[in-house]
């Protein structure tokens, strides 16, 4: 438990949350601040890869910089990173990005070919 705790310390601010939500209930949390906190503890796991749906949905632009640039810097380092999204979201980092389409999975480059 204290390893958790310190480790929501030390990256709260780096996903921009506060740490005076650490004296709130979960239940008490807007939207986007359970959705960061679900990305920052989810960060902590030791699988290879991890899923994420629909991470950005109802977000402000603001909070969707903050948390794509924390699963750049936390977890694209070492982690297989799948996300399915209605959004065209851009990463800095370098990324593979696939689309499907009529059932037909593509990459981003090869939309519209055959």
């Amino acid at each position: 438990e204290k390893a958790l705790n310190n480790f929501i310390f030390e990256n709260l601010s780096e996903i921009g949350l506060s740490s005076d939500l650490l004296d709130k209930k979960v239940s008490l949390l807007s939207g986007g601040q359970k959705r960061k906190l679900e990305l920052l503890l989810l960060s902590m796991d030791q699988s290879d890869a991890v899923l994420l749906d629909e991470p950005f949905a109802n977000l402000d632009e603001n909070s969707i910089n903050q948390m794509i640039s924390y699963i750049e810097r936390k977890l694209l380092t070492d982690k297989i990173v799948i996300i399915s999204s209605h959004s065209n979201i851009n990463f800095n980092a370098n990324v593979q990005n696939l689309v499907l389409i009529g059932g037909v999975l593509k990459t981003k480059n090869n939309i519209g070919k055959g």
